[in-house]
C-alpha cells in the first residue's frame, strides 16, 4: 500500500516537474536569445 501511495505521488508530481523544468528552461532560451 505504502508503495502504491509512492508510485501514485510520483506519476502525479512529473508532469509538474516537468512543466516547471521546461518553463525554467524556455524563458533562459529567451532571456539569452533577447540579450
Amino acid at each position: 500500500m505504502h508503495i502504491r501511495f509512492c508510485n501514485n505521488f510520483i506519476i502525479q508530481c512529473i508532469p509538474l516537474f516537468q512543466h516547471s523544468m521546461w518553463k525554467t528552461v524556455f524563458s533562459n532560451i529567451l532571456h539569452t536569445a533577447s540579450s
